[in-house]
């Protein structure tokens, strides 16, 4: 989720990974983004950068436990099935 915001490096990591290690399958997981667009654009660019699988974590960060206490209000930690599914 740190890494999430600088999109440029995303792609560079990613990249990198999967041309150094052409024989060994190269992972991602991202957290959800606040906005459906911003997190699709993440995905595609894991996925053209190389990676061959993307698991999608359905909460974004501000969604964690452990953020709970920081935020005005209750906080819906429900998983968005369909920020996962697209």
């Amino acid at each position: 989720a740190y890494l999430l915001p600088d999109l440029r490096l995303v792609k560079e990591l990613v990249g990198t990974l999967a041309t150094g290690l052409n024989s060994v399958p190269v992972t991602a997981k991202i957290r959800l983004l606040e906005d459906r667009d911003a997190s699709l654009e993440v995905a595609m660019a894991i996925e053209e950068a190389g990676a061959a699988v993307l698991c999608v974590h359905g909460r974004t960060v501000n969604q964690r436990p452990k953020y709970a206490d920081r935020t005005k209000g209750p906080i819906d930690q429900n998983a968005s099935w369909e920020g996962i599914a697209a």
